[in-house]
């Protein structure tokens, strides 16, 4: 996708907003339950307010094993919402922002972005967004794609560039992008004067030498071996000449003290920045994350019999030439722990590393490479599954399609479950024209959706009614519930049997449904 159809999705996503309201799986209702859909989606700690942390927290859920763009956009999504429902700039949003924020959109306002809003949403998604298309495009590293390295792209117009292209030299920088991605905003938000002013960073980036960045780029092209802009752990074991035992292990702890967001990732900016650290002669930070997932990863290899802990039967065999064993184990209680083991590794580690004993400065989720238990979904449904929220996605091959009318035009946003597991699934998000082809050619998107357990406290508002319907939609005539509040009309319908799919909205309409 080229740079200026990223603009045309994001509309599609700001105008229509079913993406994301599918990607959770909820139905938009009146402002209580949208705000209590708001709270069960996002505030993980349940304190009854929601933190950009835990914002960042749900999309990375939900953008789980997609692609490194999709991740990045999901995450936009979220942060746009966030970013203009919180009034105060706090970055924590609460009922009473929620409330004005309504308030402001009722009256026939557009929603605001203040000059802080604007900076956070170029580091955190625009920045990142371009860093992925410089990576792919810009051959000469000059941070700025040239006309003919825009051919390249997918659907590449000569008028597009054109226009993108503000001081019409033949290159089209970041800088110039955001300036024509902010005009394009300003269509749907109120952005706060001053917010144009770029300012320079506190610590400034070095000047790296188009030497050391094509040096730098081979280097880790040689972990990313399928090109996508990051390197995996997968990707740099199978690049690993010697896949167990030391080098291996050397190689897997640098990547863990790169990887500086915790993702299990390694970006080439994390790359780069490792790079010229070390040339400077600075060691790399390991942190307690860091100690958990390369004891955990180690132990799939050492303790055969899956009991916690290595026996020498089994450091022999794992390492038949190696007389550690005994040093290794400290306590002399005949086996190693994961902590005995770390102790050991680390004396050899010390002079390229640092041990920071606290948390990830960037750390948002309860730890790399452990996977928290999640609680069963709930067993007390009705007959018919209606009173189970997640049963729209237990099936797989269930797919249903969506046609927005927003914004004047006509978008088709097909949803299937490919995946379901013991408490999760995984959808398919496509954005589909009228003839069923890809939207402007954008590609579909996968989401992973946690089934949560109910703590069974949830209770329906006392203002608010209930009303069951029979709607006809394309997809036919469809049983429904919706909510009024007062003389209001109910503002969306959704499936009785299966209430997280929306029905019925204003620029909504199911248009097909294959249970």
């Amino acid at each position: 996708m080229n740079w200026k159809m990223m603009m045309c999705a994001l509309a599609v996503s700001l105008l229509g907003t079913s993406l994301s309201a599918q990607m959770g799986g909820m139905e938009e209702d009146e402002e209580g339950d949208e705000w209590s859909y708001i709270l069960e989606s996002h505030d993980h700690d349940k304190d009854g307010k929601v933190t950009l942390a835990e914002v960042k927290k749900t999309a990375e859920t939900d953008s789980e094993g997609a692609e490194p763009k999709d991740v990045i956009e999901t995450y936009g999504y979220y942060l746009m919402d966030f970013l203009a429902m919180d009034g105060n700039d706090d970055e924590v949003l609460t009922k009473d922002d929620y409330a004005a924020y309504n308030k402001r959109i009722n009256e026939g306002k557009n929603a605001k972005f203040s000059a802080k809003d604007w900076k956070k949403l170029e580091s955190e998604y625009l920045d990142p967004l371009l860093a992925l298309d410089l990576k792919k495009y810009d051959k000469d590293a000059d941070k700025a794609i040239s006309k003919e390295e825009a051919k390249a792209m997918e659907d590449f117009d000569t008028e597009d560039f054109d226009e993108l292209d503000g001081n019409k030299d033949g290159k089209v920088t970041t800088d110039e992008f955001k300036t024509a991605y902010k005009g394009f905003m300003k269509q749907m938000y109120d952005i706060e004067d001053g917010a144009e002013a770029v300012e320079e960073p506190e610590d400034k980036e070095p000047e790296v030498s188009p030497e050391v960045m094509e040096k730098a780029k081979a280097a880790f092209g040689e972990w990313d071996t399928d090109g996508d802009g990051f390197a995996t752990k997968a990707e740099m074991n199978a690049a690993s000449e010697v896949k167990t035992g030391a080098n291996w292990w050397g190689q897997y702890i640098a990547f863990l003290a790169m990887d500086t967001d915790d993702d299990l990732k390694v970006s080439f900016d994390e790359f780069l920045k490792a790079g010229l650290a070390s040339r400077a002669g600075e060691k790399g930070k390991l942190y307690p994350v860091d100690e958990k997932e390369a004891c955990k990863e180690v132990w799939l290899g050492l303790d055969g019999d899956e009991d916690g802990k290595v026996t020498e039967a089994e450091w022999k065999k794992a390492f038949p030439q190696s007389d550690e064993f005994a040093g290794a184990d400290a306590d002399k209680s005949g086996d190693v722990s994961k902590k005995e083991f770390w102790n050991l590794l680390k004396p050899s580690l010390e002079d390229s590393f640092e041990f920071v004993d606290k948390d990830k400065p960037s750390k948002t989720t309860s730890g790399a490479g452990d996977t928290e238990d999640k609680p069963a979904d709930d067993e007390s449904n009705a007959a018919d599954g209606s009173n189970d929220p997640y049963n729209l996605y237990r099936k797989k091959g269930r797919n249903w399609t969506l046609k927005s009318s927003a914004g004047g035009m006509n978008i088709y946003i097909k949803t299937e479950v490919i995946e379901v597991g013991e408490d999760f699934a995984k959808i398919q998000t496509s954005m589909l024209d009228k003839d069923g082809k890809p939207f402007m050619g954008m590609q579909p998107t996968e989401s992973k959706i946690d089934f949560v357990k109910s703590d069974g406290n949830t209770e329906e508002p006392a203002d608010v009614e209930k009303v069951e319907k029979t709607i006809t939609v394309e997809a036919g005539e469809i049983e429904c519930i919706g909510y009024k509040m007062g003389d209001q009309e109910v503002q969306a319908w959704v499936h009785k049997k299966y209430p997280s799919l929306l029905v019925k909205a204003e620029s909504l309409e199911l248009v097909e449904f294959n249970e």
